[in-house]
């Protein structure tokens, strides 16, 4: 069975799909950790939990990466948008503006809320920058990238990249 689309990916079993965002996510969030760790941020991420080592740092972040993925996964696939995520650029075009709302909610809210609860130095609300802009908009577009083409290759294989005759 060919995946041309989104419509009929929206019809591949929900167990695929999610494996799919999870590949997507943790290889979006592996990317973006990258980005967080040239930057000295790491340390700041584990404190969210208490710590302030590196291994807990990129634990803490392909959790959340894998998290959001889910989200994304739900909010394109079956949805409005399901058709346009399906098409030649279009998964990137909405996983991009993904990155960008998750910099305002999660990295610009979220994140100072969270630091702040668990006694750690929190920015000021909103936080935002344009380091983490730049960060989570590469996150989106790894994933908006990603999640179509994992999830098709999971379900079709290679063949689900065949052009119809």
């Amino acid at each position: 069975m060919a995946i041309t689309d989104v419509t009929e990916l929206a019809e591949v079993p929900t167990e695929r799909r999610a494996l799919g965002a999870g590949i997507a996510g943790i290889t979006a969030g592996a990317v973006f950790g990258l980005y967080l760790q040239a930057g000295g941020t790491m340390p700041t991420i584990a404190s969210l939990v208490g710590s302030d080592s590196l291994a807990a740092g990129w634990a803490v972040h392909l959790l959340v990466s894998v998290v959001f993925a889910f989200g994304f996964a739900a909010a394109v696939t079956g949805s409005r948008l399901s058709a346009f995520v399906g098409s030649r650029g279009g998964g990137v075009v909405l996983g991009t503006l993904y990155g960008v709302l998750l910099w305002v909610v999660a990295g610009g809210v979220a994140l100072p809320l969270w630091l702040g609860a668990v006694g750690a130095s929190a920015p000021a609300i909103p936080n935002l920058t344009m380091e983490s802009l730049a960060g989570h908009a590469l996150y989106g577009l790894v994933l908006g990238g990603l999640y179509p083409t994992i999830t098709r290759l999971l379900t079709a294989g290679w063949g689900a990249f065949e052009q119809p005759s």
